[in-house]
């Protein structure tokens, strides 16, 4: 048999190894390709630097793009992060004409003084722009040109100008091919051609990140921006870089922001040493808690066309700051021991307001802050969004949380088309909104509208006793008081419900003005015990009768209907209907009607000052008036001790008019000879209801 040749062995050797290396898995990392054309600069300055110029020019997008997929393509390849961008300088003198010839499109034949070529020292994420200084001699071959700016200086500039463009000239072949972009726009470098840096500099930058980096041992704060406005990118480049990033930083248990660091807007990622400010942290820097804003700075001295290059002191020019990025800080700006672990929950269950971003906790809710806070909770509770009711709704305020949560049955008016926005509320009015999230959300087409009649479902409150203060709490909140208190959503001291923030000098201890910390542990206890509250079962009694014993009463006015007692000004004052008089406790200006069932009125005035006057009589109410007859009058002059026969009123009409508001029921009474419509602000009065 004839032996095996050695090329037979070899073939077999090849064949067995291409079978093994078929299958051992392999990854192929997909060259990027290079951009086919590019942008022309983003930015393009020059500064007077003496013996040279210095040429600012940034990347285009292209570069951008590019030098980002190469990263995401081969993260660990460090050779791919930077990256030299090339550029041809072309300039005219005063009037005169371009260098620029067809040569300069093929490197092999632009001309010998023109073959420097500059650069713009890219980075990934970092940077895209950077300076070259270009030599006089470089850019121009007429040495007297040269002799001349050199020995002018910064004065040639007074009388005569230099106009440059540049326009990037890359290779990504080794120089085998070019991708030539278009010209930048001109710029001119003269002492008479200026731009506006106090305008320029008004855009705000845009924090992307910030977060604490470790190298070896040393805490590094990363501060990431976007690629800056086009304004500051230009305002940069023409006062040659000098445009700065200032860092503020605020740590836990700060009150202020302080500026730590700065660096040169030309820089998007800006690393600094961090362990001065983070001593606090030196065993876990990664739980250092901070929030961090930056902004633009210019020294205009920097800047020559200013013309004040001689100051001593720095002349600085800002940006508005830019946004807020926190790490492990709390969302608010300061709240109670007490109540820092419900608001974190708050935060948690999605509940706590933007609003409420830096705010201090502590301080009394307004009526709008509310708004938001009951919309955020039944959102949260119900996972729908809510559009806003029309701008017109109210007229003192086009808050859209207040107008979504008016659209959702939250909240309503104050009557008269207002809301009062900024009005602090209560503790009953929280308890009054938070029911109606409730409601909303768990009873089928209820509305506020038709809360006094609605009988499907009610509140549960069984079993809670009255409270000390019941007295003082609104009629038509003692359902949603109660309902509250019974499931430690609201929680009741010593048997005080603190419902009211309108003290009387009686008891002014037992008002406040809730917090918007209570409104946010308010809010999240409801939200956690939503599954938890009992259906109190539909309605099977007449609500306007006294409850059993142990329950609040519900409210006694019904639509329409003006039985009660009507009270304007400073409230103590209570109309007895056993003696049929009014009873004194606080003194102060006020205005007051109590309507019988009967048909009999009284009418309290009261000046302040010891001066009383009591009104009695009767009283129809016929097409949308009130007619006042038989009328009769006391006087007294000893707040109410004594008192004398006065004038007989004659009889008169009046219109009047019912709103409902969050705290109150409303009765609007016209004035005398007043015509509809009726407006508080002119022709009538308003009288809220205290009592039947």
């Amino acid at each position: 048999m004839r032996g095996i040749s050695i090329k037979q062995r070899l073939s077999s050797v090849l064949l067995a190894l291409i079978v093994l290396i078929s299958v051992i898995p392999f990854t192929v990392t997909a060259k990027v390709a290079p951009p086919k054309v590019l942008g022309a600069p983003a930015h393009f300055g020059v500064t007077f630097n003496y013996g040279s110029f210095i040429l600012f020019v940034s990347a285009p997008d292209e570069i951008r793009t590019y030098m980002a997929q190469r990263v995401q393509n081969d993260p660990d390849n460090t050779d791919l992060l930077s990256l030299s961008l090339y550029y041809q300088v072309d300039t005219k003198i005063n009037n005169g004409s371009w260098q620029y010839t067809s040569a300069w499109d093929s490197p092999k034949t632009v001309p010998k003084n023109q073959k420097k070529m500059y650069s713009v020292v890219c980075r990934d994420g970092e940077h895209y722009t950077s300076s070259s200084y270009a030599y006089f001699s470089h850019l121009f071959s007429d040495e007297s040109i040269v002799k001349t700016i050199t020995e002018s200086g910064w004065d040639y500039f007074t009388n005569n100008s230099i106009t440059f463009r540049v326009r990037f000239a890359q290779s990504f072949d080794n120089e085998k091919t070019y991708v030539l972009s278009p010209w930048s726009k001109e710029f001119v470098l003269s002492a008479n051609v200026k731009v506006d840096p106090n305008k320029m500099i008004n855009f705000a930058p845009v924090l992307t990140d910030a977060e604490v980096e470790m190298r070896g041992d040393t805490p590094y704060l990363a501060v990431k921006l976007e690629k800056p406005h086009q304004n500051i990118g230009d305002l940069n480049v023409v006062t040659g870089g000098a445009v700065r990033v200032e860092i503020w930083l605020r740590k836990k248990g700060d009150k202020d922001f302080k500026q730590v660091h700065y660096w040169w807007v030309s820089n998007e990622t800006i690393n600094f040493n961090a362990e001065p400010y983070f001593e606090d942290y030196r065993d876990s820097y990664e739980e250092a808690a901070f929030e961090i804003k930056t902004r633009y700075s210019l020294d205009l001295r920097k800047y020559k066309q200013a013309g004040i290059d001689s100051t001593s002191s720095s002349v600085d020019i800002y940006s508005p700051f830019s946004n807020v990025i926190s790490q492990n800080m709390p969302a608010w700006g300061s709240t109670s021991g007490w109540a820092e672990g419900e608001v974190k929950k708050s935060v948690e269950n999605g509940l706590y307001p933007d609003r409420f971003k830096d705010a201090d906790l502590t301080k009394p809710i307004t009526r709008a802050e509310f708004a938001s806070v009951a919309l955020k909770l039944y959102e949260a509770l119900s996972r729908k969004t809510v559009s806003p009711a029309p701008n017109t709704t109210f007229t003192d305020t086009k808050d859209t949380d207040v107008l979504k949560a008016y659209a959702a049955d939250i909240v309503v008016g104050v009557g008269n088309n207002k809301y009062a926005p900024d009005q602090f509320i209560s503790r009953e009015q929280c308890a009054a909104m938070l029911t109606r999230v409730y409601k909303k959300v768990n009873w089928e087409g209820w509305t506020i509208k038709e809360d006094a009649t609605y009988t499907k479902h009610s509140l549960d409150y069984k079993g809670v006793a009255p409270f000390a203060d019941d007295a003082n709490i609104f009629p038509n909140f003692k359902p949603s008081v109660y309902f509250m208190a019974k499931y430690k959503i609201i929680q009741v001291t010593n048997n005080l419900f603190v419902p009211k923030n309108t003290p009387t000098a009686e008891d002014a201890k037992n008002y406040t003005n809730a917090t918007r910390e209570q409104a946010l542990l308010f809010s999240n206890r409801t939200f956690e015990k939503s599954d938890e509250i009992v259906d109190g079962g539909p309605v099977e009694q007449d609500i306007t009768k006294t409850p059993p014993a142990g329950q609040p009463s519900t409210p006694q006015v019904e639509s329409g209907a003006i039985v009660g007692n009507w009270s304007n000004g400073m409230t103590g004052v209570r109309y007895n209907t056993g003696t049929g008089s009014f009873d004194f406790g606080a003194y102060g200006s006020r205005e007051e009607y109590q309507f019988n069932s009967d048909g009999t009125f009284a009418e309290l005035i009261s000046t302040g000052l010891g001066s009383e006057i009591v009104i009695k009589g009767k009283y129809a109410v016929k097409d949308g008036k009130i007619i006042f007859s038989s009328q009769t009058s006391k006087v007294s002059s000893d707040y109410g001790k004594t008192w004398k026969d006065g004038n007989s009123p004659a009889d008169e009409t009046r219109y009047f008019t019912l709103e409902k508001g969050d705290d109150a029921n409303y009765l609007i009474i016209g004035l005398e000879d007043a015509t509809l419509p009726l407006d508080t602000e002119t022709n009538a009065v308003r009288y809220w209801f205290m009592q039947n």
